[in-house]
């Protein structure tokens, strides 16, 4: 939960680095409640806490499920140069994400992504059909106070910016995908109760620049090498020339 990790609070003195202490750790069980024997610690370690199932996060604040690999994705506040740094790690049986020192437990990995806004406060992965195919697959997150980033694909960590934050006040938090296809996520202030429901949806553009011809039509002696292009992105333009039929040119 969050930070447990830095042993706040009921955790004060817990350490990460441990198996017998619930800190910084995944912990994987049953939806009856029972422990799964296959956990990777479940040999060396006793009661409920063979069901560690991951350890070494700091400030692990939520989690999603990729929807098409069933991968567990956990979004963390790692530190970078004394900095809160945000950091995404894939969870996977024995991973040792490091936090509070080396130790010899599991396999010690890095993060998946470093998204670099302070805090991740959650994430979605979309695949509904409202927003343009180049959204599909993304892993859409919110962070504290600076708007929306995206890392492109569960294969490819990218990371970019998608909105900025409209209210610089409120932090973004819980961003889900509504049976619309839109983006839903909640802004608050943290500090109050105060906070507002957001809702992204994507409203296509028929408005089409008209193409512009380099150079002018006139007449030339030698050859001339005609430019088509248009300021609208990823425009077709179609011509045609005298005497033969229409041809097709798709401008990247």
């Amino acid at each position: 939960g969050d930070g447990g990790g830095d042993r706040n609070g009921d955790f004060a003195g817990d350490p990460v680095q441990s198996l017998s202490t619930y800190t910084g750790k995944v912990l994987r069980i049953n939806k009856d409640g029972s422990i799964p024997t296959d956990n990777p610690f479940y040999a060396e370690t006793t009661g409920a806490f063979r069901s560690i199932y991951a350890l070494g996060l700091r400030n692990p604040i939520s989690a999603t499920t990729h929807p098409g690999t069933g991968d567990i994705f956990v979004f963390d506040v790692g530190t970078a140069n004394g900095f809160d740094q945000g950091t995404v790690f894939r969870v996977a049986a024995s991973d040792n994400y490091g936090h509070d020192g080396d130790s010899a437990i599991g396999n010690r990995v890095g993060p998946w992504a470093n998204v670099g806004t302070p805090i991740i406060s959650g994430g979605t992965w979309y695949f509904a059909d409202q927003f343009p195919a180049t959204y599909h697959g993304r892993l859409f997150l919110t962070s504290w106070q600076q708007g929306l980033r995206t890392v492109q694909s569960i294969n490819d960590t990218s990371v970019a910016d998608f909105t900025s934050n409209a209210v610089p006040d409120q932090g973004s938090l819980s961003p889900t995908v509504g049976p619309d296809g839109s983006l839903y996520y909640l802004a608050s202030t943290y500090e109050t109760n105060n906070g507002e429901i957001h809702r992204i949806s994507y409203t296509p553009s028929n408005d089409l620049a008209k193409p512009k011809i380099s150079p002018k039509g006139g007449s030339y002696v030698d050859t001339v090498v005609v430019t088509l292009n248009s300021t609208t992105p990823a425009a077709e333009i179609r011509y045609t020339l005298d005497g033969s039929m229409p041809t097709d040119a798709s401008l990247l």
